[in-house]
């Protein structure tokens, strides 16, 4: 039977296609080939994808570099608290590694440097939960930590399980809201601990801290420490220098207001005329 005969009937071609006929992959698929026997396409998988024999499925182990933005959208929410996104270690402690920090969250920028030696340096900011092993009760606190040019991570401000936020530093058994520099100011209130001041108020890491608060049951003091000013009833606590210890002359009175006034604004209090 020819190609222009079947049967006998003119025009009809003759079963089959030409062996010089391929089946291409196209996009997204490998396999294919020459027509001289039996063709396979199949899906390929691509980073992060795999290829089951029923299904195609992502990856979820792989790490994905994305370069484009991402919204994540949860409508109709209300008051609920509602889960986004969660970023969780399940690995449980235990008696031998008794602590497992959340995973990070990263941000990254650069900043040009512009003296001698000029360049762009890299400052990376994380965001991560770190729990603290403890006897009967465990603590956490929520860390912001930042590293520049790959350097070491350091903890900028941490806030703590029971809302204690501390700046610069690591957390304490005390409710702070502290500056960990010298001659910086912050408010406290100690609730427990060796290193527990009976006061409320405002102190700093510098051994003469100033203090606002009540130190005893019966009296609240502002001032440095060695230098002391009592309010609401409280005994003054003796100072190198105060009115009442003038000899009583206008020079002496002056010399002592005047060291006075100095040592006020030491601590903060700026007296004017």
């Amino acid at each position: 039977m020819s190609a222009n005969n079947r049967g006998g009937r003119p025009g009809i071609p003759a079963l089959g296609v030409p062996l010089g006929r391929t089946v291409t992959a196209g996009a997204g698929l490998t396999g294919g080939g020459a027509l001289s026997g039996n063709i396979t396409l199949a899906v390929g998988a691509g980073t992060g994808i795999t290829v089951n024999a029923d299904d195609v499925a992502v990856n979820q182990a792989t790490a994905f570099a994305w370069t484009a933005a991402h919204t994540l959208t949860v409508n109709a929410i209300a008051t609920a608290a509602t889960l986004g996104q969660t970023w969780q270690n399940t690995t449980a402690a235990t008696a031998g590694v008794p602590v497992q920090y959340s995973p990070a969250t990263k941000k990254t920028g650069h900043a040009w440097k512009s003296n001698a030696v000029t360049a762009s340096q890299q400052w990376d900011w994380i965001e991560q939960v770190r729990p603290a092993t403890g006897g009967e009760v465990t603590t956490s606190a929520l860390h912001w930590l930042s590293a520049m040019d790959g350097g070491g991570y350091t903890s900028r401000m941490n806030l703590s399980d029971i809302g204690n936020l501390f700046l610069g530093g690591a957390c304490e058994a005390m409710n702070y809201l502290r500056a960990n520099a010298a001659q910086t100011y912050a408010l406290y209130a100690p609730i427990g601990g060796a290193q527990v001041k009976a006061s409320f108020g405002y102190d700093s890491i510098d051994a003469a801290a100033l203090i606002i608060g009540a130190t005893t049951a019966t009296g609240v003091r502002i001032g440095k420490s060695g230098g002391n000013v009592g309010l609401y009833a409280a005994t003054p606590v003796p100072r190198a220098a105060h009115i009442v210890d003038a000899d009583g002359t206008l020079a002496d009175i002056t010399t002592k207001f005047n060291t006075l006034l100095v040592a006020v604004e030491n601590i903060g209090i700026l007296l004017t005329a």
